[in-house]
């Protein structure tokens, strides 16, 4: 298969022999040198085009079932990001570090098939579609799905961003440009090919956890009032 020799050829690179390094490093423990972890795979993985830039369309990006050390996604906490983006205003400098994603597996559609279950057990959810499904977040996972949900003006009971019980286009986009271009054209993000993850995944779980400590890092700050923009 195509697929299999796609891994083959990266696992004789030399991305994968310095993310190897890299990942041989990390332990669970590994709390004082994971952000700069995370900037080298990213900058690795771009140099050797096993990484790359690219405008998605929210609708294509599932969650994985391993965010947040198996907490998935969870619908309130994308309503709240939806919330708190739209009270803050969207923001790109707050979304842009994060928006890191991981091709889903072509061999299998892990990530798509995770997505499209959990999202049938709650209206509130996104209508997802496996077959839609191309790429999982590592970073802003709720922020996205939100967006999704936001697109599909699903069922929803907060005031701000609701109106006749479901989300409100209208008054979510009202003044933000930005929020609008992001939910109906897409995000700017960093995608890692899915040989990265097929072959290292550990590789995923430095990133995400990064990702994650810099959030948290910023939730401590009373000075950053749009931290939530890009949180997992």
């Amino acid at each position: 298969m195509q697929t299999d020799l796609a891994i083959r050829e990266f696992m004789k690179s030399s991305c994968y022999q310095e993310l190897r390094a890299i990942s041989d490093c990390y332990t669970d423990k590994t709390d004082a040198q994971i952000v700069g972890m995370k900037d080298d795979i990213i900058r690795i993985a771009l140099r050797d085009n096993y990484g790359y830039s690219q405008i998605v369309h929210v609708k294509q990006v599932g969650a994985t079932p391993f965010n947040r050390g198996g907490e998935g996604l969870l619908v309130a906490r994308a309503h709240s990001r939806v919330t708190v983006i739209k009270q803050s205003g969207c923001s790109y400098a707050a979304i842009r570090d994060n928006a890191v994603l991981l091709e889903d597996d072509p061999r299998t559609n892990a990530f798509g098939v995770y997505t499209e279950n959990l999202c049938k057990t709650d209206p509130r959810y996104a209508r997802m579609r496996a077959s839609q499904i191309r790429f999982a977040n590592l970073g802003a996972t709720h922020a996205f799905h939100g967006f999704c949900c936001v697109h599909d003006e699903v069922e929803c009971k907060i005031p701000a961003i609701s109106e006749d019980g479901k989300m409100s286009k209208a008054k979510i986009f009202n003044g933000d440009a930005l929020l609008r271009e992001y939910v109906e054209v897409g995000v700017p993000s960093v995608v890692l090919k899915y040989v990265v993850h097929a072959t290292l995944p550990k590789i995923s779980e430095i990133v995400m956890r990064a990702l994650n400590t810099v959030m948290q890092v910023g939730e401590g700050s009373a000075k950053n009032k749009t931290i939530d923009n890009r949180s997992g």
